[in-house]
């Protein structure tokens, strides 16, 4: 019988051997091929070419356009060589060139072209190839004008360049010497015009050849995680430890064949299963030294960059099959030495917590690009395309006209800074002792819970709340005339009522200006204006103007009661005013006389002194009040601010900054006076003026090509390098003109650095300079290039015709003059602000001109000085740079390329065995292809010396060659058992779908793909537009509904819509693709509310401008246009303000029914409809074959059971989990059970820690985002279903007759009756019975939602709050999805519905099971059961529903072929 036994058994080993013999042999490789198409056609390289020329150089666009050769366009409309060719004889530097060859490479420019195409929806094939008329008024976002002039009449020419007749049109535009704006068509080979140019084209699912006009897109990555199978979860029978089939062989079949052979069968198949795993587990002690042996392979492959590079890349992306070689890569001791010798260079910098196990302290990858450190968190190679040409742009600048040496450019890089300084001013000890304070934090009782420690502001909080101290820290002082306006008074009470009484540590002080009587004897007082000017030639002596008398009582009143004390007398007057506006005398007296108390009398002559000195400080409190914190001035984002308003929005804005100090101990509890100490540090000024301080502009200013100037200079020191001032005066007023001249020249009389430059285009202003001959000459600009310009020239790029003139100053500032002369202390006041910091100057005057071959003066130097730092302003803003040369190279750790002269200087830190390296290495790689040797890199690895875990468990590649495919390929013995989940790691602003897959991705089976090249395809549905929306407070307006709509379409349908989080107020919107849209409020109650007061973009890389800064540029008040047209989408700040009498509405206020008839109103104002009111909502996730095989049955279980008449069940899926067929055979299963269902999506937000496995983010999404996810006006209940569920009762019961007793969620406890899984039960013990106290655990399987009190209660937002606190700690939230609402019960309660609502055969007992309502598939962690193997054991009707399925999916195709 033995011998029988072993000779069967070697008879099925050969049989199987015989079939897979083929995928034994050595250098059999698995393929696996995935793509990413876009949702519109291809564009023309050679449009886009011509977009990269309109972006980056501007003034090399037309110049493209002309070099093109119209005979042979539509042979070389897409030859990338020729377009080169094009691109160097337009002038382009080799940099230039290879920038452009990435550019289309990448296919950067293609979503600006569709956005391009889409300004010509409205156009016919008539009005093709000529100049039309057609309003072009308003110019439209990306619009290029040939032969700009400044006149407002443009004609518009419409053509299609890579047709002849097209290209033949525009080269006669240009002899037409027209100013015109270009346009862009598309044509068809009929030369129709394109109508698909401008629609989203969606691909059908599971179609191999749908897509071939599609966009094929890179710049994305692809990982192939290994599966854990613990439970054994895939969708193949054929493999189920308990069903039939192992590869292909009926081990059922066998055993009915041979019963006796029945246990050798089992063992045979079990230990085939085995040896396919990979090979057996790699020990600790196996694996601790791989990041040595990393290193030692890569020093090993080669002697060159390159070859090195490529072994660094490979080694990240397929590092399980490079595990076993590692091992055996031998090092000396010596060698590993040398590296932690390295490392310990930098330490301590480039270590940091893993962010998904903050216990853990690992290796910091960064990467600087020319000194910037880049953001590995947004970086996509979109966005490094960017910084790097910006970057090339900066440093060609910087080198090729200013005669500066390299050293000279480094050490403006790394040694100089050109930062806005923080403007604060201080009140002179004159006017500052008339400041009546109301409250001494450091001396009153009220404030005795704070501590008086500085430092204890720097202990960390949550986020949102901050800390404060028992010292004058922040310290406000208003500045106000109280007889100017009703509210300037009232302010008062507010600040009082609101800060002071509330007890927040904010020292407050009030500094009261009187009105004065202007009499008029033929002479002339002018109040002074915000910049402190007045143009009056003889001013009123003082001892002739008098305090009016209701100020003078009013003051005298306010004083005389704040002085004594007597705060409750002070509200009383104050309260007076704020139903009151009479501001005559008797009021006042009325009010005087109110008060019993001696109030003593303030001289008529002091209080005009008070009004002289605040005039001299340069404020106009006559119009509205000055708010001073801490010496900066505080500006209401809206007229209906109050006192209270501004002193948060002070806090706000100065709460860092106050930290940060402290820190740095600037100030220290040591510090008698803060607030001096504080002023000191930022150096503040002692007057002001809007002109100078309010909105700063910046742009490239250069005299170059300038024949000469005038300019008024005091050289009395000739090696002074002063800094630049040049004014325009496009109105030449002789009277106006004079007396800024001799402003100036008061100026320049007292200082060496300052010159001052007078332009005019209309008139030579030399005569009206020359009567000041001691400072006044003609002076020949230095010229350091070719070109000339007029002064008209110069002048009408910064300034339009329109305004009087301005100026440009040293760092680029740019200031439009208005009707208001200015004076000698306001050019002394912007000297004082714009002057550069010494090491600027000194850098410069270092540099060494002589060896570029030019003698310089002080004029020449100050000359480069004016546009070296316009430069330095423009592109470098605030950043600092660091110099990475600390980092000294090491023969072992470091690997660089050849040029260290190139003018692009990129560092890494890489730990070569991390998730970074395996995106960025790839990106440095292209860099390094396309650039060649203009970009010097430098890579030090940077690894764990010892390790205790596998540092990678996937497969990855990422992107950027190979026609934007991206290719898997695997040794067929490396992967042959492992069962891998696909993850697609694309940029923050893609949504992509999966539209075709034969295999399961989220189980694929690599070793397959050895018979056959495997292959997937996905599309870029959505462009996610993102930002953060606030109200006029800077407070995120939580709730409030946005909307997205084409703006250049015939069709203006809604693209998305959205709710604001209060999370940062983040929103994000689906564009469906590149266009102009609108951002708007959704109609009803959030426009009854609110209205856009602006908007501002910038791409999604830069959204930390907008977040913690005003951003560079205008922003949109009128249109509030929204611009997708870069991969990387942009990030929109959206600003509201609430509508007049709307001050008080609540927008989350539930609206009551208007007439009984009315639907139900919810809070978002829509009524639901009688049918809307008849739909049951439920949601369900899936992802992979088995889940979806799952989900099939508990649809078909939902809509069997649903008696209840007229109602309609609709079932929602998240989209990005759903496989190809599904969502294929999805409309044809609708249709034949009567059920509708909808299709989600969500990206997930940037700032919320994101899961690293696909099952766990899966679980997020169950519970994150239920308050966004679903369309606004549809869904206001839901109940979840697990898709592994099976239900056998009504739910309509659940969603129509549950009283949810106020609370937004319901769901069942877990069963307590099973009594052997007691040990598995952890809620009922330890941390999570302390936390609990008393509530159930809840399971996660079946939850009904309360959509809109969710919303309104804002549970969302603290949903992800507790979650991103949690996250952070790898022990917690083992099962998320089920963890997170429980741990969350004390903020978001929970209503326990009956336990017959869900039955689970691990923890209900088997006597429950009759009354159960739906049926749970739950993992049994003692079995660890196969879901399907369960399924049919629990559940019998499961079966026959499993067979339905199948047999109208049988019938589907059979209907197709036929």
């Amino acid at each position: 019988m033995q011998y029988l036994t072993i000779k069967y058994l070697f008879f099925i080993c050969f049989i199987l051997s015989l079939s897979y013999f083929v995928l034994c042999e050595e250098e059999v490789f698995s393929h696996l091929d995935l793509e990413i198409k876009g949702t519109w056609k291809n564009t023309p390289l050679i449009i886009e070419a011509s977009e990269f020329f309109a972006d980056k150089y501007p003034e090399k666009y037309w110049t493209f356009l002309q070099k093109i050769s119209c005979e042979k366009i539509e042979n070389i409309k897409n030859d990338i060589p020729t377009i080169l060719s094009f691109a160097k004889e337009s002038d382009c530097s080799s940099a230039e060139v290879s920038l452009l060859d990435l550019a289309l490479l990448t296919r950067h420019y293609s979503p600006r072209v569709k956005v391009q195409y889409s300004k010509s929806f409205n156009i016919s094939n008539n009005d093709l190839n000529h100049f039309i008329q057609q309003s072009p008024s308003e110019i439209i976002h990306l619009d290029n004008i040939y032969n700009n002039n400044g006149d407002n009449s443009r004609e518009i020419l419409y053509v299609d360049i890579t047709k002849q007749s097209g290209c033949n049109a525009l080269k006669q535009a240009f002899k037409s010497n027209k100013s015109f704006i270009l346009r862009h068509v598309m044509l068809t080979n009929n030369e129709d015009i394109d109508n698909e140019q401008y629609q989203m084209i969606k691909e059908k699912y599971m179609k191999i050849d749908d897509s071939k006009d599609l966009i094929s897109l890179m710049g994305y990555g692809v990982e192939l995680q290994i599966k854990n199978l613990e439970y054994k979860q895939t969708a193949d029978e054929h493999s189920l430890g308990n069903e039939t089939y192992y590869k292909g062989v009926n081990f059922i079949k066998l055993k009915h064949t041979f019963p006796h052979l029945a246990n050798d069968l089992d063992t045979l198949k079990l230990h085939l299963q085995q040896s396919d795993s990979k090979t057996e587990k790699i020990k600790v002690w196996e694996m601790k030294d791989f990041g040595t042996q990393t290193v030692r392979k890569i020093q090993n492959s080669g002697d060159d960059f390159d070859s090195k590079l490529s072994t660094l890349l490979d080694i990240s992306h397929n590092f399980p099959s490079y595990m076993k070689t590692l091992q055996e890569t031998k090092f000396t001791e010596e060698f590993k030495n040398e590296i932690q010798q390295q490392l310990n260079n930098y330490e301590e910098e480039f270590k940091t917590k893993n962010p998904n196990n903050p216990q853990e302290i690992i290796r910091r990858n960064a990467i600087y690009l020319n000194g910037l450190e880049l953001d590995l968190k947004k970086l996509s190679i979109f966005s490094l395309f960017e910084e790097t040409s910006k970057e090339l742009k900066f440093i060609d600048l910087l080198s090729s006209q200013y005669f500066l040496t390299q050293e000279t450019v480094s050490n403006l890089l790394f040694k100089s800074s050109t930062a806005s300084k923080d403007l604060r001013f201080r009140i002179p000890a004159q006017l500052e002792k008339h400041i009546v304070w109301f409250n001494n934090i450091e001396k009153e009782n009220r404030y005795s819970n704070f501590p008086s420690e500085l430092k204890t502001m720097l202990y960390p909080t949550m986020w949102g709340q901050m800390r404060f101290v028992k010292r004058n820290l922040f310290n406000v002082v208003y500045i106000c005339d109280p007889l100017s306006t009703p509210k300037a008074i009232t302010n008062i009470l507010y600040m009082l009522g609101n800060i002071m009484n509330r007890g927040y540590p904010v020292r407050i002080g009030v500094l009261f200006i009187p009105n004065i009587n202007e009499q008029v004897d033929n002479t002339k007082f002018v109040d002074v204006d915000l910049t402190g000017n007045a143009e009056s030639s003889n001013s009123v002596p003082k001892a002739s103007r008098t305090v009016t008398l209701p100020s003078y009582n009013l003051i005298s009143l306010l004083e005389g009661v704040a002085k004594e004390g007597d705060l409750n007398t002070l509200f009383s007057i104050l309260q007076s005013f704020m139903h009151n506006e009479n501001f005559q005398d008797y009021f006042v007296i009325q009010l005087r006389n109110s008060v019993k108390v001696p109030l003593p009398p303030i001289p008529n002559e002091k209080l005009v002194e008070r009004y002289d000195l605040v005039n001299q400080l340069g404020f106009n409190v006559k119009s509205a009040p000055i708010l001073l914190f801490n010496g900066a001035i505080v500006e209401p984002d809206d007229p209906g601010m109050t006192g209270d308003q501004l002193i948060f929005k002070g806090i706000q804005s100065q709460y860092e900054s106050i930290k940060q100090i402290i820190k740095d101990n600037i100030i220290t509890d040591k510090d008698k006076n803060l607030l001096d100490k504080i002023l000191s540090h930022y150096k503040a000024f002692d007057r002001f003026n809007g002109l100078i301080f309010n909105n700063p502009r910046y742009d490239l200013v250069s005299l170059d090509g300038l024949s000469s100037i005038d300019i008024l200079q005091n050289i009395k020191d000739e090696k002074a390098i002063p800094i630049t001032h040049i004014i325009c005066m496009n109105s030449l007023n002789e009277k106006r003109t004079q007396k800024l001249i001799e402003a100036a020249v008061s100026h320049v009389s007292e200082t060496v650095n300052t010159r001052i430059a007078f332009l005019s285009p209309s008139k030579d202003i030399g005569n009206l300079l020359s009567i000041h001959q001691k400072y006044h000459t003609k002076y020949s600009p230095l010229k350091s290039s070719e070109k000339k310009q007029t002064v008209e020239q110069f002048c009408s790029r910064y300034f339009t015709h329109n305004e009087y003139g301005g100026i440009m100053t040293t760092n680029g500032r740019v200031i439009s003059l208005t009707a208001e002369p200015f004076s000698k202390e306001d050019f002394d006041l912007l000297e004082s602000h714009e002057n550069l910091p010494a090491s600027v100057i000194d850098i410069i005057k270092g540099n060494d001109f002589q060896s570029k071959g030019v003698e310089l003066n002080q004029n020449n130097i100050a000359d480069i000085t004016l546009s070296i730092t316009s430069i330095m302003k423009v592109f470098n803003g605030e950043i600092q740079r660091r110099d990475m040369d600390f980092i000294h190279s090491n023969k072992h750790t470091t690997l660089q390329s050849g040029n260290n002269k190139a003018n692009l200087n990129l560092v890494a830190i890489i730990d070569p065995l991390s998730k970074p390296a395996q995106k960025f290495v790839p990106m440095m790689k292209l860099l390094r292809d396309k650039l060649g040797d203009n970009i010097f890199i430098k890579i030090h690895l940077n690894p764990q010396m010892e390790t205790s875990n596998l540092p990678l468990q996937s497969y990855y590649t990422y992107v950027t060659t190979n026609n934007s495919i991206a290719q898997f390929v695997t040794k067929y013995n490396d992967v042959k058992g492992l069962i891998f989940t696909l993850w697609m790691d694309v940029p923050e602003s893609w949504l992509v779908e999966s539209v075709y897959s034969k295999e399961d991705l989220d189980n694929l089976k690599l070793d397959e793909c050895a018979k056959e090249k495997c292959y997937a395809r996905f599309q870029l549905e959505h462009f996610v537009v993102t930002g953060t929306c606030i109200d006029d407070s800077a407070t995120p307006v939580r709730g409030l509904q946005l909307e997205l709509v084409p703006a250049l379409s015939a069709n203006q349908t809604v693209d998305d819509i959205t709710i604001v989080m209060a999370n940062y107020g983040y929103y994000q919107l689906k564009a469906s693709s590149p266009n102009l849209f609108q951002m708007r409020l959704t109609p009803g109650r959030h426009s009854d509310i609110y209205s856009i007061q602006s908007t501002k973009q910038v791409d999604f890389y830069s959204q930390s401008e907008l977040q913690f800064s005003e951003g560079s540029g205008p922003s949109d008040t009128t249109n509030h246009f929204v611009s997708v047209h870069s991969f990387d989408s942009p990030f929109v700040r959206v600003v509201v303000k609430r509508n007049s009498g709307m001050e008080k509405e609540d927008l989350l206020a539930t609206v009551e029914k208007k007439k009984e008839e009315d639907s139900s109103w919810s809070w978002f104002g829509t009524k639901q409809t009688q049918e809307e009111e008849k739909t049951i909502h439920v949601f369900s996730l899936a992802s992979g074959l088995m889940y979806e095989r799952l989900l099939k049955i508990m649809i078909l279980s939902v809509r069997k059971n649903l008696k209840r008449e007229n109602v309609k069940v609709k079932f929602w899926f998240l989209k990005q989990f759903l496989s190809p067929s599904f969502k294929q055979f999805l409309p044809e299963y609708a249709k034949a059970y009567n059920f509708e269902y909808g299709l989600v999506s969500y990206q997930w937000p940037h700032w919320l820690l994101k899961p690293q496995t696909k099952q766990r983010l899966i679980w997020a999404y169950k519970v994150l985002f239920l308050d966004v996810l679903f369309p606004l006006q549809e869904v206001h209940k839901i109940v979840f279903v697990d898709a592994d569920q099976v239900c056998r009762a009504d739910l309509s019961e659940l969603f129509f007759d549950l009283n949810m007793e106020g609370k937004s969620l319901a769901y069942t406890p877990f069963c307590d009756s099973r009594k052997e899984m007691e040990g598995y039960r952890f809620w009922k013990s330890g941390y999570w019975a302390n936390h609990l106290s008393g509530r159930p655990y809840h399971i996660s399987a079946l939850y009904v939602v309360d959509i809109d009190l969710f919303r309104k209660s804002y549970h969302g937002d603290q949903f992800r709050m507790v979650y991103d606190n949690l996250a952070k700690d790898p022990n917690s939230l083992s099962n998320l999805d089920q963890d997170l609402p429980n741990y969350a019960q004390h903020q978001v309660p929970i209503k326990s519905l009956p336990q017959d609502w869900l039955w689970c055969e691990s923890w209900c007992s088997d006597e429950s099971k009759p009354k159960a309502k739906t049926i749970d598939l739950c993992n049994n962690p003692m079995t660890k059961e196969h879901k399907l193997a369960s399924a049919k054991r629990i559940i019998p009707e499961w079966t026959d529903y499993d067979n339905e399925i199948k047999e109208l999916q049988k019938n589907l195709v059979e209907e197709k072929s036929n």
